[in-house]
């Protein structure tokens, strides 16, 4: 079991970099009803605060959602 303690650091990399990807496509960002992708977070169980992530997401396509509440 000498692998064992080299496995921890490996998946821990592998969950941070996972958990670091996009929240949307780009062509969800270009073509998606932002509407539907709020109510969708939030039946998701995502606050608001979520569309900022979104927005830095869609910042390579020219993208910025308004919220509006």
């Amino acid at each position: 079991m000498q692998g064992q303690p080299m496995r921890a650091p490996l998946i821990i990399s592998l969950l941070l970099s996972l958990s670091a990807c996009a929240t949307i496509g780009k062509e969800e960002c270009l073509n998606g009803n932002w509407e539907e992708i709020g109510f969708r977070d939030g039946t998701n169980g995502r606050t608001s605060d979520y569309l900022q992530k979104h927005a830095k997401a869609c910042s390579k396509t020219g993208v910025s959602p308004v919220q509006s509440l």
